[in-house]
């Protein structure tokens, strides 16, 4: 009878592990960016893995009296976890990804793939589930953990190189050497005593719960889609691997070190200093968070904005997901756009000059797009040798070196023009440009098909005292996605103790709000940096450039040359320029907590 019983739940079980499988595979045939009619879809295969799980934990002895094994239900395990960091993927909401490392955590600490790892197929598993545990560890800030994880998969891909074939030893050989890399990168930033745990990148919730400015304008505009990529190119080389590593961005997987950072300054901190419930894998528990509902938590925090992370795009599918963005914008509402790539460095020879489709009146205009690309490049260009200067153009380069000698049309896709980006314009655009190329995009303004477009653009080139940009990500990306670490790293401060960070933190805030109340009451009524005001995370990303650019003006070190420092179109507002009062007060705030005054050419009141 027992026997009896136990096949029929075996059977049940099969039949439910068919339909998730096919539910699974649904998720992959969607459109890989946006949200839309990825809802229904998704419920789907959570409510399909939630019977799932269920059902094997209500039947667990009779499923392993049936033949069921603990890998078995460690790839259960496993998927779920994969539903959950593709949703947060998908929705930017953090607690999803709080879901994944929970059941990632749940098979680590109870091995479930290691009851059975004679055959090559189960060790993949079992490497495969290490890296996206660690993926997600490196997401979460957890970095005990990322050390941990990374050691025991480079002892496993060592005992279990032998059934491996020579691609894969090698393809895991570079896996290794990439969280090994990013690890670095990060390493290498100042430390800070946060007494609050928070994680480095994100905004805090505090932003939205503490005391709020009024309204900044009769206008205001929110960001809603932020669409953020970042590639620099691979140099062909002949090299071993290990070698050729050294040459190329850091990244993990599809997450390159700038993207990464990025992504977390467009998401609130949800889960710092909560007692956040996550479905577990104790008791009956399934998984619960399903299509966005709220945590049990006191602070109400607003959704994230939707980002689409896009991995080494062509000009074409970039601009391809872009329309997607900006298909979903509501009124009043702002596509964001990161874009960190190559520029004057790009090889192969420029491709031939052109308009959009439908936009050729372009040049016909009055100081045309074209010539004030030219004049843009021209000026970035003033410390770049003539040699180099001889390729530089109205573009930033998406594509590989490998890529020469292709034949035009798709070496052209390769190429993301600052004329590519007006037909977006007919929305409120809001573009940040981190590229030895940047100020060429400044070009924008002035020929937008609607609102004003707002950009902030990277300074030309960085000091080589701050590492090559490809291995230690740019210092622009770093001052807008985490201005405190980036501050004390241009400024020479390797630890700020628990106190200092929590003054300087404390001061830094402060500032950002005067700033601010200046942008606000400005004499420019047009200034369309006062529609952004009211949005936390673009207000954030305002502030952060001026402290980058207040730095770099007022640096004794770097004042004198103008590569170093950024721009942005359209201007601030004179009342915001780096020798104004407020902001020579703001940074000699700064500069005194962080002991820092002899540094910045700044007249230092005497008392």
């Amino acid at each position: 009878m027992d026997a009896t019983i136990s096949n029929q739940v075996a059977a049940q079980f099969k039949a439910l592990l068919t339909e998730s499988s096919q539910k699974y595979a649904r998720l992959r045939e969607l459109p890989p960016y946006g949200r839309k009619h990825i809802e229904l879809h998704f419920h789907e295969a959570f409510n399909i893995y939630s019977k799932l799980w269920a059902y094997q934990q209500k039947y667990r002895s009779h499923l392993t009296e049936a033949g069921l094994k603990r890998w078995e239900i460690g790839e259960v395990a496993s998927k779920i976890g994969q539903l959950y960091y593709t949703y947060y993927l998908r929705t930017s909401e953090i607690h999803f990804l709080a879901e994944a490392f929970t059941f990632y955590n749940a098979i680590y600490t109870r091995e479930y793939f290691r009851d059975s790892l004679d055959s090559t197929p189960l060790v993949i598993k079992l490497l495969r589930f290490y890296a996206r545990f660690i993926l997600v560890c490196i997401l979460l800030s957890r970095q005990q953990m990322v050390v941990q994880l990374h050691s025991e998969l480079r002892s496993m891909i060592e005992d279990y190189m032998h059934m491996l074939q020579a691609q894969e030893a090698r393809e895991w050989r570079l896996v290794l050497r990439e969280i090994q890399s990013f690890q670095h990168a990060n390493e290498l930033l100042p430390t800070m005593e946060d007494p609050y745990g928070a994680i480095a990148f994100r905004l805090s919730p505090n932003l939205v719960s503490g005391p709020q400015p009024a309204a900044f304008s009769t206008e205001p505009l929110h960001l809603q889609e932020a669409v953020i990529t970042s590639y620099y190119t691979d140099q062909v080389s002949s090299e071993p691997i290990d070698l050729h590593l050294d040459r190329v961005q850091v990244k993990f997987s599809e997450l390159p070190l700038d993207a990464f950072r990025m992504m977390q300054a467009l998401e609130f901190d949800s889960l710092n200093g909560t007692s956040t419930r996550v479905s577990g894998l104790e008791g009956t528990d399934s998984p619960t968070h399903v299509l966005g509902e709220s945590l049990e938590d006191d602070t109400v925090v607003p959704a994230n904005p939707q980002k689409y992370l896009v991995y080494r795009p062509g000009a074409r599918e970039l601009l391809a997901v872009l329309a997607t963005a900006c298909e979903g914008l509501q009124d009043r509402a702002v596509l964001l756009l990161y874009l960190s790539a190559n520029g004057t460095s790009a090889p192969g020879p420029p491709p031939p000059e052109r308009s959009p489709r439908g936009f050729s009146d372009l040049d016909q205009v009055s100081g045309g797009l074209q010539d004030k690309v030219r004049l843009a490049s021209t000026g970035a260009a003033s410390a770049v040798p003539a040699a180099e200067r001889k390729g530089f153009r109205d573009a930033v380069f998406l594509g590989t070196s490998s890529a020469q000698g292709k034949r035009r049309q798709a070496q052209s896709d390769q190429y993301l023009h600052v004329s590519d980006l007006v037909p977006l314009t007919r929305k409120s655009i809001f573009l940040i440009v981190d590229s030895d190329n940047s100020a060429a995009f400044g070009a924008l303004c002035g020929n937008e098909r609607g609102d004003p477009a707002m950009c902030l653009l990277s300074p030309a080139s960085q000091p080589q005292e701050f590492g090559r940009p490809e291995r230690m990500g740019r210092l622009f990306t770093l001052f807008l996605s985490s201005p405190l670490i980036a501050l004390c790293y241009v400024l020479g401060v390797g630890h700020l103790t628990r106190d200092t960070f929590t003054l300087l933190k404390r001061t830094t805030a402060s500032i950002f709000r005067k700033w601010a109340d200046a942008l606000r009451s400005t004499t420019q009524t047009q200034s369309p940096w006062t529609r952004v005001l009211d949005d936390v995370f673009l207000r954030q990303l305002v502030m952060r450039y001026l402290l980058c650019k207040a730095v770099f003006t007022l640096h004794g070190d770097y004042s004198a040359v103008p590569e170093y420092q950024p721009q942005c179109c359209p201007p601030m507002p004179p009342e915001l320029a780096p020798d104004s009062g407020i902001i020579l007060q703001g940074i000699q705030q700064i500069s005194v907590v962080v002991g820092k005054r002899h540094l910045f050419k700044v007249a230092y009141d005497s008392s």
